[in-house]
């Protein structure tokens, strides 16, 4: 999602009376290339590469720090979720503020 309509998203949920948190869930790209190869040949579900380099890359960092920068009243709260853990452990947490809803979970 493109930080424009992230904000007018963020702008109308707070509008309607929600709290609004910004929990991004982060894997470098080459991780995610190497899982969604993985994940074809284990299961034939496919991801397609151009969305991993195109869509996914690293927008969604960017547009975490931006707007935390740039909007932090915007948000209840700042959290991210790391994945980029061997597989079957927990995933990480990192850059938790306030009540963000990621810290209720025991990764």
């Amino acid at each position: 999602m493109k930080s424009e309509n992230l904000i007018a998203t963020a702008q109308e949920l707070k509008r309607l009376g929600y709290e609004v948190h910004l929990t991004p869930v982060a894997l470098p790209k080459r991780e995610a290339t190497i899982r969604a190869i993985k994940r074809y040949n284990k299961s034939g579900r496919y991801v397609p590469l151009g969305m991993i380099f195109d869509d996914f890359s690293n927008d969604p960092g960017l547009t975490y720090y931006l707007l935390k920068c740039e909007k932090p009243d915007l948000f209840k709260s700042f959290g991210a979720i790391s994945t980029h853990v061997a597989f079957g452990q927990p995933y990480i947490t990192v850059n938790i503020e306030g009540d963000n809803p990621a810290a209720m979970f025991k990764f």
